[in-house]
């Protein structure tokens, strides 16, 4: 989670301070992790290391999908913005196509958000299953995904679902999203709070099939941007350098 936006008390902030100076080296996971570090770290402490795409099936071909399903992955809290998604969701007026929408994860918002389905009057589109072991299963299934967070650290189940080759539709929040969404090339972005831009870019994917097709097979260049066996090795480069007491280049 981005640690400007995250709040974790005023202790273990204060541990903060007085610890990670002493650290070789502090690893974040984005530049706007890393601006905030920076503000209390001299700046060649401070590394950036991005996860990596876990072991995943191949992306299936576009044919297996559909176009009127859209997935969203989360814990049902505050954070994911999933109000948003069910706000735009109906702005766009999507069921009267038959597009169904299944947001994956559970939460304390769990009840806000079924209310606010019947109140926007989707309910019977709209489904929320829960906590899946296999959400690459539906990713499979679906053409679109959406990350509609108010913030995030690095969005996993966004690199997750542009490796299996959904065309993604996110959020510009702090921080994460735009590390891996190059807009208009591999996803689209749209301005964090704006539900009228999120429904506008989801009636734009299910009426343009090309588009969510191009935008998803250049989702999965992820796979190689953010393969495993890349950034394991800046890993190992860091704590060798840090080992051998080298400063890291």
């Amino acid at each position: 989670v981005d640690p400007a936006q995250y709040h974790i008390g005023k202790i273990w902030q204060l541990a903060r301070r007085l610890l990670y100076p002493h650290a070789c080296k502090v690893v974040v996971q984005t530049d706007a992790a890393a601006n905030w570090a920076k503000t209390f770290l001299p700046a060649e402490k401070v590394r950036i290391v991005p996860n990596f795409v876990r072991l995943l099936p191949d992306a299936p071909s576009w044919e297996q999908r559909s176009s009127h399903r859209i997935l969203a992955v989360g814990r049902l809290e505050v954070q994911k913005g999933f109000d948003l998604l069910l706000r735009a969701f109906a702005a766009a007026k999507l069921q009267a196509r038959g597009t169904r929408l299944t947001i994956l994860g559970e939460g304390p918002e769990r009840e806000r958000l079924e209310n606010l389905s019947r109140e926007l009057g989707i309910a019977g589109f709209v489904s929320l299953p829960g906590v899946v072991k296999n959400p690459e299963a539906w990713m499979e299934r679906c053409a679109l995904f959406a990350l509609t967070s108010r913030f995030e650290g690095f969005p996993n189940v966004l690199l997750e679902a542009m490796a299996m080759g959904c065309a993604v539709v996110a959020t510009d929040c702090p921080s994460g999203p735009a590390v891996l969404v190059r807009n208009e090339v591999n996803g689209l972005l749209v301005p964090p709070e704006g539900v009228s831009a999120l429904s506008d870019a989801l009636v734009r994917l299910v009426d343009n099939v090309e588009l969510c097709r191009r935008l998803g097979v250049a989702a999965t260049s992820v796979r190689v941007d953010f393969g495993r066996e890349q950034v394991l090795k800046q890993w190992e480069t860091l704590i060798m350098n840090c080992m051998s007491g080298r400063r890291y280049e």
